[in-house]
């Protein structure tokens, strides 16, 4: 007797959340982030934020990623992140400075301390001070007990990336974090888990097979920067784009109807540096 099983497969279209691609700068084209989002509406754009560095290479100045989060909400599909960096951290889990009038501004939040300096009920505050807003923290062993603490926050995920933004990838994905319940009086959620480490054009199609064979039912995304950056350390909307073409093709073969059409050989380079004819404003 044939019966259903408990957890039907997902496709992996379907449990792929994003495939974010990192370090867009002051001088990457709206168009051009408006044309990729268009076609892979998996995508997602993340922006660096550091107080220090603001204003140069890979670091948007403040003023230029607030217009850019603004009329993102006029463009359907267009998902941006946010990655705070160095002191923002902690001035974002006080819940002060410019970070904190930045951050309502986007749907997701990385926090990016590779170790668990901040004290859990900071992270626990920021949850609940931003509930519709979902608050990425790194996994690593120094915070790896802290996604149990926030089991019961529905705006929690989590990143692995043992690399520790260094750029190289593991030799084996860890598998998603499960909570484990233990009686009726337990709430808990398991957090959505991204991935992070040495990908870019030349392995993403690659290492997506791998990582989907290791989350199994869950969802999941991916997350890149490093491979994505031209020679004088900006966003490469060329990569980009080959970056999102291999996983379409992934997803194409992974026996689910596209949706998408035909794939074009798009040629970015006209738009580079063409983020906007009016300084740092989008208007």
């Amino acid at each position: 007797m044939h019966t259903l099983s408990p957890h039907p497969a997902l496709s992996l279209r379907s449990r792929l959340r994003f495939v974010t691609l990192g370090g867009v700068d002051a001088s990457t084209s709206f168009d051009g982030l408006c044309a990729l989002a268009g076609r892979h509406p998996y995508a997602e754009f993340g922006l660096l934020y550091s107080k220090s560095q603001a204003g140069t290479g890979r670091y948007p100045p403040r003023k230029w990623m607030e217009s850019l989060a603004l009329r993102a909400r006029t463009v359907p599909g267009l998902n941006l992140s946010l990655h705070v960096c160095g002191e923002a951290i902690g001035e974002l889990l006080m819940g002060k400075g410019h970070v904190s009038e930045l951050a309502p501004l986007f749907p997701r939040i990385q926090v990016n301390f590779l170790a668990e300096r901040h004290a859990l009920i900071s992270v626990r505050k920021l949850l609940k001070r931003l509930p519709d807003t979902t608050i990425i923290t790194q996994h690593t062993e120094a915070s790896e007990s802290l996604w149990r603490e926030l089991a019961e926050r529905r705006n929690h995920a989590v990143m692995f990336d043992i690399s520790g933004r260094k750029g190289f990838g593991p030799q084996r994905w860890q598998a998603p974090l499960k909570k484990i319940i233990s009686g009726w009086s337990f709430k808990a959620i398991d957090p959505l888990c991204g991935y992070a480490g040495g990908l870019g054009p030349d392995n993403v199609a690659k290492h997506l097979r791998l990582i989907a064979d290791v989350t199994h039912h869950s969802a999941f995304w991916l997350e890149m920067e490093g491979k994505l950056l031209g020679g004088v350390n900006r966003f490469d909307m060329g990569r980009a784009q080959k970056c999102l073409d291999a996983a379409e093709r992934v997803l194409m073969n992974d026996g689910i109807a596209s949706g998408v059409p035909a794939l074009p050989a798009h040629d970015f380079r006209g738009l580079a540096g063409q983020a906007s004819t009016a300084g740092h404003s989008f208007a």
